[in-house]
């Protein structure tokens, strides 16, 4: 992974916050870098041109304000974001293991800053060009409908692109070209759907226990005495089950998402002596064993589990020695650098500029195990009350290593 320093990020936020948040890293510190020749942090007829003219002034003014504390000496708690690209998509085309959906949402392919959104949109104007056909919809408006798409919906799609029209097919065309492991995923999340069930219930590797319930709008008739009888109706969001139901592909997706979140938060703000006691309890326990390699494990291991060991809630006599193995790993990379906050907005990381190479490295490791594990197969063994095993497209953990923008 490309790394770079505090100063630099300070850069790369500030042309994000301008509008070049899509460009390659290299190419918004330049942009940065030509700001900062033009005086743009004195003169203030010239930055307030700028501030004026970005995509979002307040975050383009601070990172200015942040990168003059930094040249000068004074403190400060600046934080800068980064998103992931699509974070839905690359999840489901992570834990199938399709590089095809992975390299449109950034995952791989670290010389491409990925634009999902833009990719189904050029695809799309391909397919319709050689049908002799103009396509004039924006990249927003696509985006609309791939966001919607990806877990289920027909009426969004349809919405913006019409019924049975040359445009809505070339849509769904444009997805199975550029993210083919979401799709199936989706397909498989949508048929887990448990018929007049009043809930669904998944455990995240965390232990995090999500229950879902399932609920439908339903109009009541309300009679009013007092008024002469007279009726009205009103509508109330009741829990009962359907024999159908799209919701519970984005909800396991967004339980995934929300478990990333949880991980990273574990890994980046960690507590050095609940690790450090978690480290010597596996050291002592295993012993010479945990010289052997280390190999791909199909648990996804959370550091939630040093937090059991530390605490003695756990018996590690019940723990596969990988497992630990594994997890002792784990403890290594995260006590690599001092606990930092960390702010999570869904898929948006906040921190300190001088700390967003861990956050960039925690992240696609995350990703990483995430393409090894077996959460998808456990989730719907869980969801359907019977055993659902997987196969997966590829291993594909060693090329999400590799990537540079999937926070970006």
């Amino acid at each position: 992974m490309q790394t770079f320093t505090g100063g630099q990020y300070i850069k790369i936020a500030m042309a994000n916050a301008f509008g070049l948040d899509k460009d390659l890293f290299e190419t918004r510190i330049e942009f940065a870098d030509g700001l900062i020749s033009n005086n743009i942090l004195h003169d203030k007829s010239f930055r307030d041109v700028h501030v004026d003219n970005a995509d979002e002034p307040a975050l383009f003014l601070a990172a200015l304000n942040a990168y003059r504390d930094a040249v000068n000496g004074v403190p400060t708690g600046y934080m800068m974001g980064l998103d992931a690209c699509s974070s839905g998509p690359a999840i489901m085309g992570t834990v199938i293991g399709c590089e095809t959906t992975c390299e449109s949402t950034g995952l791989i392919n670290p010389s491409v800053r990925a634009d999902l959104y833009g990719k189904v949109t050029g695809v799309m104007q391909m397919e319709l060009i050689k049908e002799g056909i103009q396509f004039t919809a924006l990249r927003d408006e696509v985006k609309d409908a791939v966001m919607t798409g990806f877990y289920g919906s027909v009426l969004k799609p349809k919405e913006i692109f019409g019924e049975e029209t040359a445009e809505l097919q070339a849509f769904y065309e444009s997805l199975e070209h550029v993210a083919p492991g979401a799709l199936y995923v989706m397909d498989m999340l949508l048929g887990s759907w448990q018929s007049y069930a009043t809930e669904h219930r998944f455990t995240l590797p965390d232990g995090f226990e999500a229950i879902v319930p399932v609920t439908e709008m339903v109009d009541l008739t309300v009679e009013v005495d007092e008024l002469a009888h007279a009726t009205f109706t009103h509508r109330v969001e009741v829990n009962q089950g359907s024999e159908r139901g799209l919701s519970i592909a984005a909800n396991i997706t967004h339980g995934i998402d929300g478990f990333v979140s949880r991980e990273m938060n574990r890994r980046c703000n960690y507590d050095r002596f609940m690790l450090t006691t978690a480290l010597m309890d596996i050291e002592n326990y295993l012993g010479e064993v945990i010289q052997v390699s280390k190999a791909d494990y199909s648990d996804f291991v959370s550091l939630r589990l040093a937090e059991q060991i530390a605490d003695g809630t756990v018996d590690m006599r019940l723990i596969a020695n990988e497992k630990l193995v594994e997890l002792h790993g784990l403890i290594i990379d995260s006590l690599l650098h001092k606990p930092f906050p960390l702010i999570c907005i869904h898929d948006e990381f906040k921190a300190s500029p001088v700390n967003m190479n861990y956050v960039r490295q925690h992240y696609i490791d995350i990703f990483a195990e995430l393409s090894l594990s077996n959460i998808l197969s456990d989730i719907l063994t869980e969801v359907n009350g019977m055993p659902n095993p997987i196969s997966k497209f590829g291993k594909i953990d060693h090329l999400i290593r590799q990537s540079n923008y999937a926070l970006s």
